[in-house]
């Protein structure tokens, strides 16, 4: 009984990770905005697409652009957006991470390109934060058809 328990109701403690210097990370974060504000675009909750493109600071966004399309066609199970968080980055040769702090600016250039070349919008980072946000689209039939960034794009 007490197995069928822990397995439904895992505890926080089984689900952390060791991350960049040693330290437990827990790969399941709690609920916040920007998260809600990814369900309520996957769900096109009360309209939100409709409702966020009509302001004047979203009306030009690719995402919602993006959204709208998968809407109109029919593909909203077929297509949803992720919200990933970025920790670190570990180093093969010494098999040692670094959170964002550690990173120097070239490290953090080269990541953040490979993360829009591999089709990931990155959120601004915020300065006295060790992590950032960065928005996936992927296909539940594993269909990579739609980019949301295209190659010219990536150029600064």
């Amino acid at each position: 009984m007490a197995i069928a328990y822990n397995t439904v109701h895992p505890s926080s403690r089984e689900l952390s990770v060791t991350g960049p210097d040693n330290k437990l990370i827990y790969p399941v974060g709690e609920n916040n905005f920007m998260s809600d504000v990814i369900r309520w675009i996957n769900k096109n909750h009360d309209q939100f697409i409709q409702k966020m493109q009509s302001t004047p600071y979203a009306k030009n966004s690719y995402m919602l652009d993006i959204a709208r399309i998968i809407v109109r066609s029919g593909n909203t199970g077929n297509y949803e957006f992720k919200l990933n968080v970025f920790t670190g980055i570990q180093d093969d040769k010494s098999n040692k991470g670094v959170d964002y702090f550690g990173v120097n600016s070239i490290e953090d250039v080269i990541s953040k390109m490979l993360l829009a070349h591999n089709n990931m919008l990155i959120l601004p980072t915020m300065a006295d934060k060790k992590t950032y946000y960065t928005i996936e689209l992927v296909s539940r039939r594993g269909d990579n058809d739609i980019q949301m960034l295209l190659p010219h794009d990536l150029l600064i």
